[in-house]
């Protein structure tokens, strides 16, 4: 069985192919032993997400049984986009507000600049998160 890019690529493939309702119940069209979906319903919608986006760019991506175990550079470049893009149109302007938000009064700016700065170049994001194709920020 495959990795992490599979497990993502499979939600995908499942969540924009198959009604909800049989996102989680096993069947002809969805073997839970293979990469069944075990995240929550918030998790599965946004594979639908992107999964339907990846429809839309490159189809046999996440075409229901015939794209299983396919691995080409293409598809992880998106996988990858995908989980960048999530980082930052949704995780940084998080942790910014956090951090701007929940400051006691007389902290400097520039502290408050740094923590963002250390945690958006922050290793473990690029090469765990964006590596191995997790959206933790997101679940």
């Amino acid at each position: 069985m495959h990795g992490d890019f599979e497990a993502q690529r499979h939600w995908m493939e499942i969540t924009s192919n198959l009604p909800t309702d049989q996102w989680y119940v096993h069947g002809p069209k969805n073997d839970l032993q293979y990469w069944g979906l075990d995240y929550p319903p918030l998790t599965a919608y946004h594979m639908m997400t992107v999964g339907l986006i990846a429809k839309k760019v490159n189809p046999d991506v996440v075409e229901l049984g015939s794209s299983r175990g396919i691995e080409r550079p293409d598809i992880k470049f998106f996988m990858r986009f995908s989980v960048l893009f999530m980082d930052i149109f949704l995780f940084l302007p998080a942790a910014t507000a956090y951090f701007i938000f929940s400051r006691p009064q007389k902290t400097d700016e520039i502290i408050i600049l740094n923590s963002i700065m250390v945690i958006a170049t922050y290793p473990g994001i690029m090469l765990i998160d964006n590596g191995h194709f997790q959206y933790p920020f997101v679940n």
